[in-house]
């Protein structure tokens, strides 16, 4: 059922279209801790070896 052109969910385009922003923005984010975390561990690995 729609009542001025919002979807039932009361969730307008508009709305849809922040929270897609909104997820790709924290995709983005997640992708740039995941490298960052991948670097360190290769770091730490590296200076661990460096140690043996």
């Amino acid at each position: 059922m729609q009542a001025n052109g919002v979807p039932s969910n009361g969730l307008s385009p508009k709305d849809w279209a922040d929270v897609e922003s909104t997820l790709e923005m924290l995709r983005e984010m997640r992708d740039e801790l995941d490298r960052s975390l991948a670097y360190r561990t290769e770091r730490r690995n590296a200076l661990n070896a460096g140690y043996r």
